[in-house]
């Protein structure tokens, strides 16, 4: 599929393109160009509240991996093997109400 440069430096994204990504009018791109490809990244933004929400989660997470309670995990074989076996050991405190896991 092609497209034109129009007026004022205007490039039109076809419609089918725009339907099986799901944009809609007011999105926002970033965009960079890389070895002559031009590439458009969605721009997505989160409320505050959930971002501080992940931070708070990762700085437990981390925490409770440096204090040995959450397994890490070499590669992802290993990871689904022990979720597979609901592999308890992988937590050494009782069976919390999510597993978390951290890879290495």
């Amino acid at each position: 599929m092609t497209a034109k440069v129009r007026q004022k430096s205007e490039l039109v994204i076809p419609g089918e393109f725009i339907r099986q990504l799901g944009f809609a009018e007011g999105d926002e791109f970033d965009m960079y160009v890389e070895e002559g490809i031009i590439h458009l990244m969605p721009v997505v933004e989160y409320p505050k509240e959930c971002i501080e929400r992940w931070e708070k989660e990762a700085e437990e997470t981390m925490r409770d991996f440096v204090d040995g309670k959450i397994k890490a995990y070499s590669n992802i074989e290993e990871l689904m093997a022990s979720l597979e076996n609901d592999d308890d050991e992988a937590i050494n405190h009782p069976a919390p109400s999510k597993k978390r896991v951290m890879f290495c």
